[in-house]
Parts: C-alpha cells; structure tokens; sequence
C-alpha cells in the first residue's frame, strides 16, 4: 500500500512538473510571437513613412523639382530625359507642363488678351509640342492636359496635329473635331481603363464638347477609332 501511495504522489509531483514547464514554455513562445508581430508591425510603419528607395534615383529629380514649382530647375533634368524618346513620355508630358508654365499659363482662366500672348510665346509652343509627343504615343495624361488645352481654346492652329505624319489640311482640318478626337482616345485610353484612373479633366471634358456641335463630336470620335499611337525615338 505503502509503495501504490508513493508511486501516485510520485505522478502527482511530475504531472504538476510537467504542466508547469509546458505553462512556461507556452509563454515564453507567446511572448517572443507578440514580440516578434510588434517587430514586423513597427517595420511596416516604418517603410509607410519612407519612400522607396527608386524615388531617390537621379531620373526623379526633375519630377520632384516640378512638383515643387522649380520649372527652370526641372528642365534641366527632365528635357535630356525627354529626348530619350519611346518609354520617357512622363518626362515629356512634365517638360511640356513646365514649358506652359514658364510661359505665363496659370489655372485661372485666361483672357483673350492672355491667350494671344500665350499661343505666340515660344515656350508654350515647345510645352506644346511636348505634350502632343507623349499624347501620341499613347500616354494618357498628356491627352487629359490637350483635352484642357482645347477646351480653353489654347493649341496654336500650327500645333493641333492629328499625328506627327499627318500633313494638314485646312479645308478638313477643324480644331473642335480634333479636341474631340483626344477626349474620345483620353476616355478609351486602355491603360488608364486597366489601371482604373480616374477621369481628371470631367469639367474640361464637358466644357469642351459644350463648345462643338454633335457632328463635331461623332466626327472627333471617328478620328479616334482611325487612330495609331506614334512612338519617336
């Protein structure tokens, strides 16, 4: 009897051993996991605040000095850039946009006065151009500023080419039916349709169709259909 009572309290003490070494081994892993998720939490956090590393590569300094109001600093980054050709249209659309800006472009509307200084400044012809270089390659922010562009009456007759091949003619040419060629070819852009852009020139878009008759309209819209992407290197 003597020997079956030790043996159960002999149980007794290594189950409770045991139980308690498992207690503090459950622990010990609980802690290091929280320890371990407070870890990976505080990275994240931390790469949310830093940009990523590409952002600081030379080939964004123009951009950066754009989107600080440093035009005549940005051009100096972003034109060789723009010169690449095929693959740089975000720089040619920035050069373009900074070209417009250094030419005296503001975002409140202009007046006629303003617009005829502006269309004959050689700077806004060369954003011009520049913008019309990205748009027909297919970049779709450089459509939504010609969109803008047209809508207030701002190309130059000599700057509303179909396309760099195209030679006009102004028994055909029509400066709303062109305009409404880029609203039709900005509105049906397939990566901005696959990525999801949002439509960021709406009231130009309705201002500028507000400006044309309906056939004005179908007929831009039919130049779109007819439409090809150039590509210059």
């Amino acid at each position: 009897m003597f020997g079956l009572e030790y043996m159960k309290e002999l149980k007794k003490i290594i189950f409770s051993a045991l139980s308690l070494r498992v207690a503090f081994l459950f622990g010990l892993v609980s802690l290091i996991h929280v320890d371990s998720a407070h870890a990976q939490m505080q990275q994240l956090t931390n790469n949310k605040s830093k940009k990523p590393s590409y952002y600081n590569t030379p080939y964004w300094e123009g951009f950066k000095l754009k989107h600080a109001d440093k035009c005549e600093e940005a051009l100096e980054k972003l034109t060789p850039l723009a010169h690449q050709g095929y693959g740089f249209e975000d720089a040619q659309h920035a050069t373009g946009l900074c070209k417009l800006r250094l030419a005296g472009l503001k975002a409140s509307p202009v007046t006629k006065k303003e617009r005829q200084d502006l269309i004959q400044d050689v700077d806004f012809k060369k954003g011009i151009e520049w913008i019309l270089r990205a748009a027909n390659a297919g970049h779709f922010k450089a459509q939504a500023s010609l969109v803008s562009l047209y809508a207030d009456n701002l190309i130059p007759p000599n700057n509303g080419a179909i396309n760099p091949q195209e030679t006009l003619n102004e028994k055909t040419y029509d400066m709303h039916v062109n305009g409404a060629m880029w609203a039709h070819l900005y509105l049906t852009n397939p990566l901005r349709l696959q990525i999801g852009a949002p439509i960021i020139e709406e009231k130009k878009l309705k201002k500028l169709e507000n400006n044309m008759s309906k056939n004005q309209w179908l007929l831009g819209k039919e130049l779109a259909r007819n439409w090809f992407p150039v590509y210059i290197k």
